[in-house]
């Protein structure tokens, strides 16, 4: 589960798409004592409930992404993209926390000998197109051709 890679974005850098698989979701479900505990009143979230009502959600949001993820390894699929997630209020006492995304099969893009090196190159080449030189000689200068 530790190697599906998610983001948000179309594409991962250094890595190519090989195969698009459906779009899916997950969603945990927060029931009605979920907010008879924290109250659904303005005044109530405006006052210390207000942190709580927030660590259950983190809490939720949480369980959500660890259940998507679990739901991905299980595919053939190793990665996801346009991953999000979101709060869902179904009804006045039903709540949801959703992830979703569409999976996808991705490999390390190909990489020459060189880009794979790990020292840095320090050469710098220079042309000269020049194919006068200039001396310094007594008074003036001269010209020399080669």
């Amino acid at each position: 589960m530790e190697d599906i890679m998610i983001t948000s974005g179309t594409r991962f850098e250094g890595y190519e798409i090989s195969e698009y698989g459906p779009y899916r979701f997950v969603q945990t479900i927060l029931s009605s004592n979920f907010l008879k505990e924290f109250g659904s009143s303005i005044a109530d979230l405006a006052t210390d409930r207000s942190s709580l009502y927030h660590e259950k959600l983190d809490g939720a949001m949480n369980e959500t992404i660890k259940s998507f993820k679990e739901m991905v390894s299980k595919t053939k699929y190793n990665a996801v993209v346009g991953f999000q997630t979101n709060v869902v209020d179904y009804s006045s006492t039903l709540t949801a926390v959703v992830a979703s995304g569409t999976l996808v099969s991705i490999n390390k893009e190909f990489q020459s000998e060189f880009e794979k090196s790990v020292f840095v190159r320090k050469e710098l080449y220079v042309n000269n197109y020049y194919d006068k030189l200039v001396a310094k000689s007594g008074q003036g200068y001269s010209c020399i051709r080669r």
